[in-house]
């Protein structure tokens, strides 16, 4: 999700393949709600995107003293498209606080593209419908509703992630089945896929490929 702001913020990024600087073709104003990373965290991932070096190099400061000049004109970029790329972290989010934080970016910032970490079922969440009764499942139904209508309120883009089961190690189907907690939430999505890692029985059937 991160590179997928990154993609639209930044107009310019470091190919690998041809080892030089090429332009991405995007320079929008993206908004990324982080919950559980701290704010440094999604740095060094961005850190990563623009220069094409693998984020433990910069974790860890195993980069290689040559790529200095990438990494100091990744930082650039970072600090000329600045008000491309706003980072918020809301621990404990509930639909009141989304709303007014989405409203706001949207508003005074001119935003139109909205990351949302993941949705789970936070304390402030459970808290905000407690007097309603809610089960866990209605109350994060109600939250992602919350966000299918700020994207048409707003006008605006929204990307969001949600946890999966571990019920189905052995590869097979994935639908929504695979969603925890609140499998009706995928009635309010344009558009979704269910992502996992691959099995080892799947793997074998791709294993004569190279």
């Amino acid at each position: 999700m991160v590179g997928d702001c990154c993609n639209l913020a930044y107009p310019i990024r470091y190919d690998t393949i041809e080892n030089q600087w090429v332009a991405t073709g995007h320079c929008e104003k993206i908004c990324y709600v982080s919950t559980e990373q701290d704010i440094s965290e999604i740095q060094t991932m961005i850190l990563s995107w623009l220069t094409g070096i693998n984020e433990e190099c910069f974790l860890y400061g195993t980069f290689d003293l040559a790529d200095s000049d990438r990494i100091a004109k990744a930082i650039q970029i970072m600090e000329k498209y600045n008000d491309n790329f706003y980072l918020v972290r809301v621990p404990d989010p509930c639909a009141s606080v989304i709303k007014n934080l989405f409203r706001r970016y949207n508003l005074q910032k001119g935003v139109q593209y909205f990351f949302y970490d993941y949705i789970f079922s936070s304390p402030a969440m459970l808290n905000e419908y407690r007097d309603l009764h809610l089960a866990e499942y209605v109350c994060l139904r109600l939250f992602t509703t919350t966000l299918k209508n700020l994207a048409v309120e707003l006008n605006a883009f929204i990307m969001t992630s949600t946890q999966i089961s571990n019920d189905n190690e052995d590869g097979g189907f994935r639908d929504y089945h695979q969603i925890q907690s609140a499998k009706m939430i995928v009635n309010l999505v344009d558009f979704a896929c269910i992502m996992s890692r691959p099995s080892q029985s799947e793997l074998k059937l791709v294993s004569e490929f190279s």
